[in-house]
């Protein structure tokens, strides 16, 4: 049995906490939970979609832009880090839908866009955060939502787009983990 390589398992540990970074971001847009988003960013991080933004203003104008829909979900996928010491570079592909409501009688409607995320990460007093997030645009999709699915005698529980969904609530309230846990 070879002797663990402590270097190796740093940046697999360092890996590990960036990618759980990035589904931090997701539930902190999805929930619009200004907090938990606002914790994924070093404060000096600069954000650039169509502006370069910084931290507390890029939260603020997520915060009214997506209150608007009645529910989001951003999915990440293809994620790619590459560590070096206490910085880190990373891309990641995002799929994100918005379902805005219908206005004056009409259906809602899907806007869905695809592109990439690409990172720039820093560890400061031992805990990675965004410092620098360029949001690149690949696609985009806008889809009239004329039926919804319902399955015969399944239902569910409807998610939704704010710190009441369920995943906040407390673990012996629900019977799931504890999202701070």
């Amino acid at each position: 049995m070879s002797k663990l390589d402590q270097a190796a398992l740093q940046i697999l540990l360092d890996e590990r906490d960036i990618r759980k970074l990035y589904l931090r971001y997701a539930r902190g847009v999805d929930r619009l939970d200004a907090e938990l988003l606002r914790d994924c960013f070093h404060e000096d991080a600069v954000i650039t979609t169509s502006r370069a933004e910084l931290r507390d203003d890029f939260v603020h104008n997520i915060m009214i832009g997506l209150s608007n829909f009645k529910i989001t979900q951003h999915l990440t996928s293809n994620i790619w880090v590459e560590v070096e010491g206490s910085t880190a570079e990373g891309e990641a592909y995002a799929y994100a839908n918005h379902r805005a409501p219908g206005e004056n009688g009409e259906v809602d409607t899907d806007y869905r866009w695809g592109g990439r995320y690409v990172d720039r990460f820093e560890q400061r007093n031992d805990e990675w955060r965004f410092i620098s997030r360029v949001v690149m645009h690949d696609m985009d999709l806008v889809v009239k939502v004329n039926e919804t699915w319902q399955p015969p005698g399944l239902g569910y529980t409807q998610g939704l787009h704010s710190t009441s969904d369920l995943v906040y609530q407390s673990s012996s309230d629900t019977g799931v983990l504890d999202p701070e846990n």
